[in-house]
């Protein structure tokens, strides 16, 4: 693991943890996130002896509601640590600034609302707090549920491997230890950022991001020489896409998301973003080839079919092994037809709910 230290925390702030998660749905529809938390909150609760002067309390879970039904809220209730508040700023991006600047924890926890976490999850976090008392930002993988479907199961598979997503890998499938790592480890739909980024040092979610707001905030603290930390003990279960349309609309949104990201801060781009645009910019022109000079397409559907079968070999659904390929070519397709997208057109409002 590199040895570094972040910057110092502001101890003058307020203590504690605020979990936040942004949603445009009714409360019922949260329950089994809500469910999970409240279990996680009492059990931490109950243990705070264990750690004495290192105990660091959770303030709140804090529930945002935006969108068109963001002023519709539901009553309060299920538990004490239960707050609901509607944001006045339309993009996901800016609410979550706003909750961000209004929530009341020294750490700052994004969730997304359709989560679950394990009942010593909070007990997990104030662990990392305690062994880097300096730490500014940390997050962990988002696995698969055990009650996938087999396209879900299939969908989880290429996001947590190599050649499904390359080093954006690691957010689905976690880590051996915890590792200083940059953005591509991590993702908001489990991330904690201690107040500072956003009171102190004045940083934002870039409000008219497509998508990948996080990946650009990460990269600001990275220039100021913030670490970020990812611990595979800060696990949560995260449900998959479960149609071809919903796992094409993830894909998309991610590459245009980076695109977009790209024409912003060209610095940010890595190899493994710039591929799948390539491999689609290639296939028109494969067809006037000589034979000679396909060898890399050759090379790229062998290694498909090995990704494939691997997968078969692994789950025993043999039956899958056609879907992960198609879904993996596809999904190569489609993130490099929404980078191009979004590098072309750059950073608008268009398309941010």
């Amino acid at each position: 693991m590199i040895e570094t230290q972040p910057q110092s925390q502001n101890e003058s702030g307020p203590a504690g943890l605020s979990v936040i998660l942004l949603t445009n749905r009714p409360l019922e529809a949260l329950r089994a996130t809500l469910d999970g938390l409240f279990r996680a909150a009492d059990r931490f609760t109950d243990s705070r002896r264990e750690w004495g002067d290192g105990y660091r309390p959770l303030q709140e879970i804090f529930v945002v509601r935006h969108g068109p039904d963001s002023g519709k809220d539901e009553a309060s209730g299920g538990h004490p640590l239960l707050r609901l508040a509607s944001s006045p700023v339309s993009t996901k991006s800016g609410s979550r600034n706003w909750a961000a600047l209004n929530a009341k924890g020294a750490y700052l926890y994004f969730l997304d609302d359709d989560v679950t976490v394990p009942e010593d999850f909070f007990n997990r976090w104030n662990g990392k707090v305690v062994q880097y008392p300096s730490l500014m930002v940390v997050g962990g993988p988002n696995l698969d549920p055990e009650e996938n479907t087999p396209f879900q199961r299939s969908v989880g598979y290429i996001l947590g491997s190599w050649w499904g997503a390359g080093r954006m890998s690691e957010r689905y499938r976690g880590l051996p230890d915890d590792r200083w790592v940059d953005d591509r480890s991590l993702i908001l739909c489990n991330l904690c950022f201690h107040r500072d980024v956003f009171h102190r040092m004045g940083l934002r979610f870039h409000d008219q991001l497509f998508y990948n707001e996080e990946n650009l905030l990460l990269q600001e603290l990275i220039a100021r020489g913030v670490p970020l930390l990812h611990s595979p003990t800060l696990v949560v279960r995260h449900t998959r896409r479960g149609t071809w349309s919903g796992y094409g609309r993830q894909i998309w949104h991610s590459g245009k998301g980076r695109g977009q990201m790209t024409r912003y801060r060209p610095s940010t781009v890595r190899a493994v973003h710039l591929f799948p645009a390539l491999f689609l910019l290639s296939l028109p022109l494969s067809f006037f080839m000589p034979a000679a000079l396909k060898g890399p397409l050759a090379l790229y559907a062998f290694l498909t079919a090995a990704h494939a079968l691997v997968y078969g070999g692994r789950t025993g659904d043999w039956l899958g092994v056609l879907r992960v390929g198609v879904l993996t070519v596809g999904g190569h397709v489609v993130y490099g037809m929404g980078f191009l997208r979004g590098f072309i057109m750059g950073i608008t409002d268009e398309g941010q709910p």
